[in-house]
């Protein structure tokens, strides 16, 4: 399974790696994103409490920015952050005017006095090729380095990661093996509102700061 399962036809799929803006910037130039939900994921909906108290929260890999919205108007201080230019004419028209900031970058070039309690993961860690998965562990352990909170929605579960995608096969065991120490897994259940064939698990990480000082 992956994005080539769900595509109109006549649309091809381009024949690049997904770590280059122009692999996503084909899909929005052709108004193709079988990814999108339309909507805030049902399950970051239901499970908007267990995330903490509303601070500053980081979205990579935004999109469309629903789920960045939803959690603005949550009362969290949103940087909601794409690499694909072409994404800005399909961005949800709230993102920006409820105290959200989008940013039109690579998730990973984050400035260093950039600090967060919340990273929310909807379709990025698997949609990023898996060499650059240790990468994406040091850049959370960077940004949630005074202590925050990991939120993924872990997906696509069970598919193996030698067929490919995006988006690529994970595991919460694939997330906490990237953070290292002092990734603490706090939850890890099957989804109350599923909103995707595949497999879809929803898992909070604790990052232990004690840890990150002792590097």
């Amino acid at each position: 399974m992956g994005i080539e399962d769900h595509l109109p036809e006549g649309f091809a799929m381009p024949n690049e790696s997904s770590a280059f803006p122009s692999f996503w910037n084909h899909f929005w130039q052709n108004s193709v994103s079988p990814w999108d939900l339309g909507q805030p994921h049902p399950e970051l909906v239901a499970q908007i409490s267990s995330l903490g108290r509303p601070k500053r929260a980081y979205v990579p890999g935004c999109g469309r920015g629903h789920d960045a919205v939803f959690l603005s108007q949550a009362g969290w201080q949103v940087t909601a952050v794409d690499m694909a230019e072409h994404v800005s004419p399909h961005l949800n028209p709230q993102l920006g005017e409820d105290g959200s900031i989008f940013l039109l970058r690579d998730a990973f070039e984050v400035e260093e006095n950039e600090v967060y309690e919340l990273w929310w993961d909807h379709t990025f860690f698997c949609a990023i090729p898996p060499e650059k998965r240790p990468l994406w562990g040091r850049t959370v352990r960077r940004v949630l380095r005074e202590g925050g909170v990991l939120g993924a929605l872990v997906f696509p579960v069970g598919k193996d990661i030698a067929e490919g995608g995006p988006p690529f096969g994970m595991s919460v065991d694939n997330l906490l093996e990237v953070l290292g120490p002092g990734a603490h897994l706090v939850s890890d259940d099957p989804l109350s509102k599923p909103a995707r064939d595949g497999g879809e698990r929803f898992a909070i990480i604790r990052i232990d700061p004690l840890a990150e000082e002792a590097k």
